[in-house]
């Protein structure tokens, strides 16, 4: 197995990134969790999850990049990387918010790298 895949399993082109200094520029995440029960589990769900990802990238522009999606047996997830997760929840909110597969999404905006604790939820349509 890729020692990359292994260490970044939802990162589909990962690669290594040098950080100099103190660390601080580790990069922010806005993850998309749509509930499966906002799911029929069909081949029009994947579609729409591609289609949701394309409109959300180009929402972002050049502040952030959509890195795919998993899909499991309880939920489905967008992940979004760049260096604001607030600007990049900003950019996307109305995608999601018109998006009849996401306008119930739990979005979760993560302040650094993958082992932060430094995270806070936002529950779309609520």
């Amino acid at each position: 197995m890729n020692i990359f895949k292994w260490l970044f399993p939802h990162r589909s082109d990962a690669s290594v990134r040098i950080v100099q200094g103190d660390g601080s520029d580790e990069g922010h995440a806005v993850l998309i969790r749509i509930d499966a029960a906002d799911l029929s589990g069909s081949e029009e769900d994947i579609d729409d999850l591609s289609t949701l990802e394309d409109d959300v990238q180009e929402a972002l522009g050049a502040a952030g990049e959509v890195d795919g999606h998993d899909v499991g047996p309880t939920d489905a997830t967008v992940y979004c990387y760049g260096e604001n997760a607030d600007q990049m929840f900003e950019l996307i909110k109305p995608v999601l918010e018109r998006s009849s597969l996401a306008s119930k999404a739990l979005v979760t905006l993560r302040y650094g790298g993958p082992d932060s604790a430094d995270q806070r939820q936002v529950k779309l349509g609520s």
